[in-house]
């Protein structure tokens, strides 16, 4: 019988070979089936180690006002309707791959996180202009307040990227959150003031903003080039509303008293949970905290895996975003 079968295969001669030839024969079969065990042994190794999330995605962004920007998109193993998109905003001078390790944890926790070069930062210095013949190159050195606040603009580029992935049910937009750096953090509050500030109409498939669920603000100053992350916060919905996680450097001397100074006058706005409070209701029931790390550093240097930060981060997006999904179901939404 293996004879025949074999025979079929094309591996073995008919009887009258002799008895050498015919050993001869069944090696070569026997090492060809080695070989071919071996092959799937790798294919199949190949395979778990591709398993998991994605790897990171370089996107191309286009603001509104004709900036290009590059972006990194972390899309999670399995994005679903109860995805909470994260948007990283980095600081002064610098980069989306400061957030390169936070994005990857975010990501293996199951959220899609998308992390942008701020125009005049990284790779996003070009502005496409539509009635020149060349396009203008961005120099962050010369830029003013009007530039530092189109920088909402970048954020609301990002955001657009992801209503996109929202629309194919990979995530759900209504429970985005916005972390933010030094300048970052007054870019992302800027553009939550300009989210929380578009007109809702009756009909939520033409809803445009109100989308911004959690506030995460590292070394935030008081102001940047002008403009001031006080008065922005005063925005009715982002002083109540918006749950907001503070973090700065019990030894940072710029940015502490500043910090600081934010979360005394949001506190007033937000729910006052009892010391009796069990730890189940605290955990639910609360949405504003500030947190002091014991160093110097800021900004995303706060980031180090020795600070535990973003472990303070992930348990904010848990308890503010992820654990509220049934509050803020996914709908259809347009483009």
């Amino acid at each position: 019988m293996n004879e025949r079968i074999l025979r079929c295969l094309g591996h073995v001669s008919p009887p009258f070979f002799g008895a050498g030839a015919q050993a001869a024969r069944w090696r070569g079969v026997v090492a060809l089936l080695v070989l071919c065990s071996a092959a799937v042994a790798c294919a199949a190794d190949d395979k778990e180690e591709k398993e998991g999330p994605p790897d990171p995605e370089d996107v191309a962004l286009t603001t509104k006002d004709g900036v290009s920007l590059r972006a990194t998109y972390w899309e999670p193993e399995e994005p679903g309707k109860s995805t909470v998109p994260v948007i990283l905003v980095h600081g002064w001078e610098g980069n989306r791959q400061e957030y390169d390790l936070l994005g990857r944890q975010l990501q293996s926790l199951g959220h899609a996180v998308i992390s942008v070069d701020l125009r005049g930062h990284g790779g996003s210095m070009v502005r496409k202009t539509p009635n020149r013949e060349e396009d203008e190159t961005l120099n962050p050195a010369r830029f003013g307040r009007n530039d530092f606040l189109a920088m909402a603009a970048d954020v609301q580029a990002a955001k657009t990227f992801l209503m996109g992935k929202h629309k194919e049910e990979k995530l759900n937009i209504e429970l985005l959150t916005v972390v933010g750096a030094d300048l970052g953090a007054v870019v992302a509050v800027n553009f939550a003031y300009y989210d929380w500030s578009r007109q809702v109409l009756p009909n939520r498939l033409h809803k445009l903003g109100q989308d911004v669920r959690g506030l995460v603000l590292l070394s935030p100053p008081q102001s940047f080039k002008g403009l001031s992350i006080n008065s922005i916060m005063q925005h009715p919905a982002l002083k109540s509303q918006v749950s907001t996680m503070i973090i700065v450097g019990k030894n940072d001397r710029a940015h502490y008293a500043d910090a600081k100074r934010l979360y005394s006058s949001l506190v007033k706005f937000h729910v006052k949970v009892d010391d009796d409070a069990t730890a189940e209701e605290k955990a639910d029931k609360k949405d504003l905290f500030f947190q002091e790390v014991d160093t110097e550093l800021a900004g995303t240097k706060l980031l180090h895996p020795a600070l535990r930060v973003d472990a303070m981060i992930r348990e904010f997006i848990r308890l503010r975003a992820a654990n509220k999904a049934d509050d803020w179901p996914w709908h259809d939404r347009a483009l």
